[in-house]
């Protein structure tokens, strides 16, 4: 796989850590840190595809009234426990 050199700036504390790491793990800073990175990438990678499916949800202009949710939520594990609510809010086409 190709690699591209990469500069960051981190704090001098985070920076004494890494280097402790480093050397417990006989490893180089450029290593820690780029598995960092890719562990950090791959542990969020999934809110890239979620913001998109919920922008593309939001722009179609249908949503859930703020009072509709709110009587909804208050009567969960109640005895009088409401079905989900639905759209009753419709944006105005452009």
């Amino acid at each position: 796989m190709a690699s591209t050199p990469f500069s960051i700036r981190i704090d001098d504390t985070v920076r004494d850590q890494l280097e402790k790491i480093c050397d417990l793990t006989e490893r180089s800073k450029a290593y820690v840190t780029s598995k960092a990175i890719e562990e950090y990438v791959e542990r969020n990678s999934w809110k890239v595809e979620a913001l998109k499916r919920a922008k593309a949800e939001a722009e179609k202009g249908e949503f859930i009234s703020h009072q509709a949710m709110g009587e909804w939520i208050n009567s969960l594990d109640t005895d009088d426990e409401l079905p989900a609510p639905e759209i009753d809010v419709f944006k105005a086409p452009a």
